[in-house]
């Protein structure tokens, strides 16, 4: 099965999400395609240890944004917190 990426696991954990996306004047689908670009060549992503997320960056519109990644059960991949690098 193929690890399926998701951008909060519940309304408010997406718009936890973007808030600081949005402040920055990105759109969510423009934003959530960087990251799926940049993330899915590195699934499945290991647990984490510790409670610690894979981070990441990419780069949008100029913008460096960095993000949060968990692997969560039944092939998963939440990205929770996505801020300016």
């Amino acid at each position: 099965m193929r690890p399926r990426i998701v951008f909060g696991t519940n309304r408010q954990g997406t718009n936890h999400a973007f808030r600081h996306v949005e402040a920055l004047g990105l759109r969510r689908d423009t934003v959530m395609q960087a990251i799926a670009d940049d993330l899915l060549p590195r699934l499945p992503l290991p647990r984490p240890l510790n409670n610690v997320p894979y981070q990441g960056a990419v780069t949008v519109a100029s913008i460096r944004l960095r993000y949060h990644a968990f692997a969560l059960e039944g092939g998963f991949v939440n990205v929770g917190r996505i801020t300016p690098a």
